[in-house]
């Protein structure tokens, strides 16, 4: 995991495994794009350069651990590089908690998706909760009303893209999507989530 923000940056090592058996590995299909630089189009998406890092909300890290989608897994994994909001290592873990008190999973899933999320922050950058961070997240947003934990995953990325680069937005929550959009950032999953998401 490395991190940014707080005036330093740390990682930590990852291994192999930890590479090739990320959250969205045992998501996707037989066939489906298995590296970046793949040349398949995934999700109405353009190949990723290179320099393109992958902005993963929570509701799309979500939609994959509970919901199983195999197409967004297949996204994901194009993309060379992944970022987060701290915000998300605590909404993912969660929602999976609430899965299972739910009955929607059985202890040994539980296990598994815990499992899948912890290589998956140990694979992205991920970033803290900055006074930048806050600053923006107070500000206006170009479409009004907007959570203001939706306004803090917006803030983050915003913040971030200066440190990572160009990014991409995963998210299946319509509030960031429109956000994102209107401020100019690539949006995957390209059809627009299911009503009420």
């Amino acid at each position: 995991m490395r991190r940014i923000g707080r005036g330093s940056t740390q990682r930590t090592a990852r291994s192999r495994r930890e590479r090739r058996h990320g959250c969205w590995t045992p998501s996707v299909a037989r066939g489906s794009p298995a590296r970046a630089g793949s040349s398949r189009r995934v999700q109405g998406v353009r190949r990723p350069t290179r320099r393109e890092t992958l902005w993963i909300e929570s509701s799309a890290l979500l939609r994959i651990l509970l919901e199983g989608d195999r197409r967004l897994a297949g996204a994901f994994r194009a993309f060379p590089r992944f970022a987060t909001a701290s915000l998300t290592l605590i909404e993912v873990p969660r929602a999976i908690a609430r899965a299972t008190r739910e009955e929607r999973l059985s202890a040994a899933r539980h296990r598994s998706l815990v499992q899948r999320f912890r290589s998956f922050a140990a694979s992205c950058t991920v970033a803290e909760l900055t006074q930048a961070v806050r600053d923006r997240a107070a500000a206006e947003f170009p479409v009004e009303p907007i959570r203001s934990l939706d306004a803090i995953h917006l803030a983050a990325a915003l913040v971030s893209s200066e440190p990572l680069g160009a990014l991409v937005i995963a998210s299946c929550d319509h509030r960031i999507r429109d956000n994102a959009h209107a401020l100019g950032f690539e949006l995957i999953p390209a059809d627009p989530p299911a009503a009420g998401s």
